[in-house]
């Protein structure tokens, strides 16, 4: 049995925690305390650190939907299958800011202190564990801290967080942010249901939104995320990669839409110029259906023997998840919304 110190082994298990092997409720008082640091971590532990995070990571994807039998676009073709059908291996380094954070997470009160995780460009494998670690701290009811710790700004935190992220103003994130997910697409695949629970989820809070301007800053911060990302998923020809967004749309849309369920609780005694920037904001993931829907009807024309056309079948077969009924009520919702703000400016 390898043994490690009583500090490296809370370390460990917070690592573990992260990658699902250890229940949140096992780790939550570790999150709030604090401990003295030592200078570094023995080799035993670090090795350790390093086979929890390769393997659990992998798994904790697998489990996310990379484990489901789906069809994404390969190389302009549909393959059908687990992600490690579709892919032969998927390389994932763990930098300097991996045990950065798990340090932090460690030995500082998180909520307490901040800590700068470095500035070296973060690897694939550090974004999915700041993804991870982001689902443990709102599992905890820590998520406030996502938004107060430096180092969660990063794309793949954005697509699940964008409502613990949001600030003041919108986020500067472009389209070639995400050219690093997109050039190892299985993540962005596995994490396709993830992202669906988590946006139908931040649809759903809208309501309790008091502060107008709280909310508008939410919505035009979604708004950003979401214009980045279908810029550069359309620019790889991986249209595909929206699915999250058909799907959770169409679990929103079940039902009419009541526009009470985005704005209804704002404050009624705040200005009328404030809640109507924040009705028009609250639309932002509703909105951005209609490019989606623009794609749809260049899929219909897609013709036999266009290149395009084992894509285009595809790209169809997703959209009947939504279907037209539903995204006539999305953009009914977005009516409403507008013409209630066209109404108080008025």
């Amino acid at each position: 049995m390898k043994r490690v110190a009583a500090s490296e082994y809370d370390l460990l298990t917070i690592a573990r925690a992260i990658v699902g092997q250890v229940p949140v409720d096992l780790v939550e008082p570790l999150l709030r305390q604090s401990r003295q640091q030592p200078s570094r971590c023995g080799p035993t532990s670090l090795e350790l650190v390093k086979q929890t995070l390769s393997r659990g990571v992998v798994l904790q994807l697998a489990r996310r939907g990379g484990a489901f039998r789906d069809r994404y676009l390969i190389a302009g073709e549909a393959v059908e299958g687990r992600v490690w059908q579709r892919y032969s291996e998927l390389p994932l380094h763990f930098s300097t800011r991996s045990m950065r954070l798990l340090r932090w997470l460690t030995f500082d009160p998180v909520g307490e202190k901040t800590r700068s995780l470095g500035r070296n460009r973060p690897t694939l494998g550090d974004q999915i564990l700041l993804y991870l670690t982001a689902d443990l701290l709102e599992r905890a009811g820590l998520g406030r801290v996502i938004g107060q710790q430096s180092g969660f700004e990063q794309p793949l935190v954005w697509l699940g967080f964008a409502d613990w992220l949001y600030g003041e103003t919108p986020p500067k994130i472009r389209a070639g942010d995400f050219r690093p997910l997109l050039e190892q697409p299985a993540i962005l695949e596995c994490l396709q249901p993830d992202f669906s629970r988590r946006w139908l989820e931040m649809e759903r809070t809208k309501r309790h939104f008091r502060e107008p301007a709280q909310l508008t800053q939410f919505g035009q911060s979604q708004e950003a995320v979401l214009s980045a990302y279908l810029d550069a998923i359309d620019g790889e020809g991986r249209r595909d990669l929206a699915f999250f967004l058909m799907d959770a749309t169409s679990r929103l849309f079940d039902v009419e839409p009541d526009q009470r369920h985005w704005v209804g609780g704002l404050d009624p005694h705040t200005s009328l110029q404030a809640r109507s920037q924040a009705r028009r904001a609250a639309g932002a993931m509703v909105s951005a259906i209609n490019r989606l829907a623009v794609w749809h009807r260049e899929h219909q024309a897609t013709r036999f023997f266009d290149d395009e056309y084992p894509a285009a079948q595809l790209l169809l077969s997703q959209w009947e998840n939504l279907g037209e009924l539903r995204l006539a009520r999305a953009r009914e919702l977005v009516r409403q919304l507008e013409s209630l703000a066209t109404a108080v400016e008025a």
